[in-house]
């Protein structure tokens, strides 16, 4: 009777094992089945993707090229006036800048024509350097000539700037880091953020070196983009390529708005804020 009852139990154990079993053999092969599917949508987003790429860069041909005659027309001016300057032409552009910037006049115009008769690197060095050179003189006479006068002239929400600029100051060290912050974002713009902190108690030093680290990245990419209208109008890129140019300005453009997102609310964590900006909050 026990053997028997053992023969039994072993059937009843083995009815109830091979089910799971077969649904387990069911299972895998329903995995191994699904497999094929993902690939098979995997492979269709990357050439959906690929299309896409493609439009965008057509798109970008197709609208971008009737407006850059117009631009090719001032660079050309302004190179024919860099090849009769000759060896001087750094020394006017640099003269050029440093004014502008002190004057508080636009500047943008520079970057462009540094790119495309000095190429990339030339040009970002030689406007970078422009830059520092004219917002430190403009820091100079701020601190020692102006410095009185400016806290009275100046607007309430850039004298409340300057104080917070201070209050920074005092907590350490933080001179450098936030001479780079400010000139990353677009909150102040540049030539008064040579005044205002030519009427704190920043450092000279590292304002200077605070100021080249931070216009560094927007100037590279706007001097760039000079360099390539350079490349596109002497006929040495094919269409792909000036398609693939344009998203890459506008990628870098995007980045450099990231980056100008982020400095900004990190001067706003730091206590540096606009009144108008805390209206709005």
């Amino acid at each position: 009777r026990v053997h028997g009852g053992i023969i039994l139990l072993q059937k009843k154990m083995t009815k109830k094992i091979t089910p799971k079993t077969t649904s387990n053999t069911t299972q895998t092969k329903s995995k191994t089945e699904k497999k094929p599917k993902n690939d098979l949508k995997s492979k269709v987003w990357i050439v959906a993707s690929v299309f896409a790429v493609l439009i965008v860069i057509a798109l970008a041909i197709y609208y971008v090229k009737p407006y850059i005659s117009s631009i090719y027309d001032l660079l050309e001016h302004a190179d024919k006036l860099v090849q009769e300057a000759g060896d001087y032409a750094p020394l006017y552009i640099f003269l050029g800048y440093v004014l502008s910037t002190i004057l508080v006049l636009p500047l943008f115009g520079f970057h462009g024509v540094s790119g495309y008769v000095y190429g990339t690197l030339k040009g970002a060095l030689l406007v970078s350097f422009s830059q520092t050179v004219g917002a430190a003189l403009a820091f100079t006479v701020s601190r020692f000539i102006l410095r009185p006068y400016l806290v009275k002239i100046l607007p309430k929400k850039w004298v409340s700037v300057l104080d917070a600029i201070n209050n920074i100051l005092k907590n350490g060290n933080e001179g450098f880091k936030l001479v780079v912050l400010m000139r990353l974002s677009p909150m102040i713009p540049y030539s008064v953020t040579n005044y205002v902190c030519g009427s704190t108690n920043m450092p000279l030093l590292q304002f200077v070196f605070g100021t080249w680290l931070g216009v560094l990245p927007g100037t590279t990419a706007y001097v760039n983009m000079g360099a390539i209208g350079r490349k596109i109008k002497n006929g040495e890129t094919s269409n792909t390529q000036i398609g693939i140019y344009v998203l890459g300005i506008i990628a870098t453009l995007l980045v450099t708005k990231k980056i100008s997102d982020i400095a900004t609310k990190a001067l706003k964590d730091a206590g540096l804020r606009v009144d108008n900006e805390k209206k709005k909050e």
